[in-house]
C-alpha cells in the first residue's frame, strides 16, 4: 500500500507539472504585458478543477503577481504551508532557474513550481497546489473496496474451510468414536460407514478389516476359554473320582490290614497255648 501511495503521488506531481505548463503558456503573455486581469482570469480557470486549492503567478523578484484560491481554503493556512516549503522572493526564482522545476508532498498536499516563459526567457513562475482530496478519495474507494474483499475472502474462506473440516474430520471422528466403543465397551461387532472412495475410504476399509480380525479371533479365543474351562471341569471331576476311589481303596486296605493283624494275634495266641500245653504235663 505504501508503494502504491508513493507511485499514485509521483503520478500527481507529474499530471500536474503539466497542469501548471498549460497554465504557464497560457499566462506567459499577460506577465509579459503586465495584464493582471488577463492572469487572474487564467488562474480563476482553474475552478474547473476541483482538485487545486491554489494556485499563484510569480514576478522576477519572487513577488506573488496573482492568485487564486479555491472557496474553502483559509489563506492563512495555505501562507503558513508555502512559508514552510518554499523560497522566499527571488530565491525561489533562482531555484527554479537552477531546476527548472519544484515538486514537493507536504501535509497532504502536493506543490509543484514551474517557470514562466516568453521568447524562452525566463519571466515568472506557477505554482500550483492540490490538496489530495482526489487521492484520497480514491484511496478510500481503494481500501473500502480491498475491505470488502477480505471480507469476502474471509467469508469464502470460512465456509470453504468448514466444508473442508467436515470432509476430513467426519470419517476421522467416526473411527475414534468407533475405538472408543471398542476398547471402552469391548464392542468387536462394530464397523465404521465407508462414505466416499478416497483416501479415508481406504483408511476405514483397512479399519474395518482389523476390527474384523479382532473379533474372529476374540470369537476364538472365547470359544477356547469354554473348552478350556469344559477340560478342566472333565478332569476336575476325574480327578475326584480317582480321589474317591483311592480314598475307598486306601480304606478298603485299612480293613484288610486290620484284619490280617487281628488274625496274626489269634494265630499267635493259639500257638503260644498249644505250645504251653505241650510243655506242661
Amino acid at each position: 500500500m505504501i508503494v502504491e501511495k508513493k507511485k499514485a503521488t509521483t503520478v500527481l506531481l507529474e499530471e500536474l507539472s503539466t497542469m501548471a505548463d498549460i497554465v504557464a503558456w497560457n499566462s506567459s503573455v499577460s506577465m509579459m504585458f503586465d495584464d493582471k486581469n488577463d492572469a487572474t482570469e487564467v488562474l480563476a480557470s482553474l475552478a474547473r478543477k476541483p482538485e487545486i486549492a491554489y494556485a499563484a503567478l510569480y514576478d522576477m523578484k519572487g513577488m506573488t503577481y496573482c492568485s487564486y484560491t479555491r472557496p474553502g481554503i483559509s489563506d492563512n493556512a495555505m501562507t503558513a504551508l508555502l512559508g514552510e516549503v518554499l523560497p522566499e522572493g527571488e530565491a525561489l526564482l533562482k531555484s527554479i532557474e537552477e531546476q527548472r522545476s519544484i515538486g514537493i508532498t507536504k501535509n497532504n498536499h502536493c506543490l509543484v513550481v514551474r517557470p514562466v516563459s516568453a521568447n524562452d526567457q525566463l519571466i515568472g513562475a506557477i505554482l500550483l497546489v492540490d490538496d489530495m482530496q482526489q487521492l484520497t478519495s480514491r484511496f478510500k474507494d481503494f481500501f473500502s473496496l480491498l475491505s470488502l474483499a477480505v471480507f469476502v475472502i474471509f467469508v469464502i474462506v470460512f465456509f470453504v474451510s468448514s466444508w473442508a473440516q467436515r470432509l476430513f474430520t467426519e470419517p476421522l471422528s467416526q473411527i475414534i468414536q468407533t475405538m472408543e466403543r471398542v476398547t471402552k465397551k469391548r464392542e468387536y461387532n462394530v464397523e465404521v460407514k465407508k462414505q466416499k472412495e478416497d483416501e479415508f475410504g481406504e483408511l476405514i476399509d483397512h479399519f474395518n478389516e482389523m476390527i474384523s480380525e479382532i473379533h474372529s479371533r476374540d470369537k476364538e479365543l472365547r470359544n477356547y476359554s469354554t473348552d478350556l474351562e469344559k477340560t478342566v471341569t472333565t478332569r476336575t471331576a476325574a480327578l475326584s473320582q480317582a480321589k474317591t476311589d483311592l480314598e475307598t481303596t486306601v480304606a478298603d486296605l485299612e480293613i484288610a490290614k486290620n484284619l490280617a493283624e487281628e488274625s496274626n494275634r489269634a494265630k499267635s495266641q493259639f500257638l503260644a497255648n498249644m505250645s504251653h500245653e505241650i510243655r506242661t504235663p
